[in-house]
């Protein structure tokens, strides 16, 4: 495989010793024991940019975005947020708070308010008291447009707001880095279009650099600054989405155009002169065939808080819940005084 070329948008901002990215992935293998999930995977995001890492079911999306919030260790290769290279072990707790995760089910204590569970990380991890860290909560429920249902319980909510409420607690740290995880699934049309709406409102009014790991075509088109496609174990190309959706490769025009619908293809975008975009044959990644997967015991439910961070299969677990329950015997005075996984039970969702 050649080099790897940076697109238009990247140039804009190259890494060099004088300016970086805020997100640097350079020649990545990464997988699970014997079986390689992702081979040579390179691309930069800068600063205030949407990138979307899409690609169809099993390509790798959320192996992916483990790795850059240090739950899985890569294979080879380099990973780097905000000048910092990821560790042997994942991110200390310092670099943690440097980013923010909104999860795929907004994972949620059913028993806390939403301004409770949106202050938590400032209880927790600043050490904040309550008060203080209530009023920063309203802020950003306000952010978001949820301040009138400060004071609802999750199981009161829509997913839609659940989402929104996951979102403000993502941003309570004011992390300059943004990970979300399939933020549109299990959302309506109209409810999914408002949630991209407030991902592009933060990175205009804000300034945040934004990943989101999804493979909703409307978001995708909605959204995306920069796409990086995945497929074949590796990527099968990276650009402006407008380049990238105006790509001849066929296997990128059926994933838009949902399996060589060209008129839905041509309606999407409109013609334009297309900048310089890197595709990658399949060919070039050699995927090792999978194995059987085996049966695993369920994990329990995270706290998001512990040191080290969670395992790759308790962010799993985690990600697809709505809500999560605090320990019948854990006395209500103590609701923000959780230490470990072991403080928590599986909720609902």
């Amino acid at each position: 495989m050649s080099d790897f070329t940076p697109t238009a948008l990247e140039t804009e901002n190259p890494t060099s010793p004088e300016t970086s990215c805020p997100i640097e992935v350079e020649r990545l293998k990464v997988g699970y024991g014997d079986r390689t999930i992702l081979t040579d995977v390179t691309f930069f995001v800068n600063h205030g940019q949407i990138t979307t890492i899409l690609g169809g079911s099993g390509c790798g999306k959320s192996t992916l975005l483990k790795v850059l919030i240090g739950l899985l260790k890569p294979t080879s290769g380099r990973v780097k947020l905000l000048g910092k290279e990821l560790p042997e072990d994942g991110w200390d707790l310092e670099m943690r708070l440097k980013f923010g995760v909104l999860f795929q089910g907004a994972a949620l204590f059913n028993s806390l308010t939403l301004l409770e569970n949106v202050a938590l990380p400032l209880v927790e991890l600043r050490g904040w008291d309550d008060e203080a860290a209530r009023e920063v909560a309203r802020l950003k429920l306000e952010l978001v447009g949820l301040s009138r249902a400060a004071h609802q319980l999750p199981s009161e909510l829509s997913g839609g707001m659940k989402k929104r409420a996951g979102l403000a607690r993502a941003l309570v740290l004011d992390p300059p880095l943004l990970f979300c995880d399939e933020p549109s699934a299990g959302l309506d049309p109209i409810t999914s279009a408002e949630l991209d709406d407030l991902l592009i409102s933060l990175k205009q009014q804000l300034g945040t650099t934004i990943i989101v790991v999804t493979h909703e075509l409307a978001s995708i088109r909605r959204i995306s600054d920069l796409v990086v496609m995945l497929g074949g174990g590796g990527i099968l190309i990276r650009g402006p989405l407008e380049d990238v959706m105006h790509s001849k490769e066929p296997a990128v025009r059926n994933f838009f155009s949902r399996n060589g619908q060209d008129k839905l293809w041509e309606d999407s975008y409109h013609p334009k002169k297309t900048s310089e975009i890197t595709f990658i044959p399949t060919t070039s990644h050699q995927m090792t065939p999978p194995k059987p997967a085996s049966q695993k015991p369920e994990t329990t439910s995270d706290d998001l808080l512990k040191h080290p961070p969670m395992t790759p299969e308790e962010f799993d677990r985690l990600g697809k819940q709505e809500t999560l329950e605090l320990p019948k015997d854990k006395p209500a005075k103590e609701k923000h005084k959780l230490q470990s996984l072991d403080d928590l039970e599986e909720g609902g969702g």
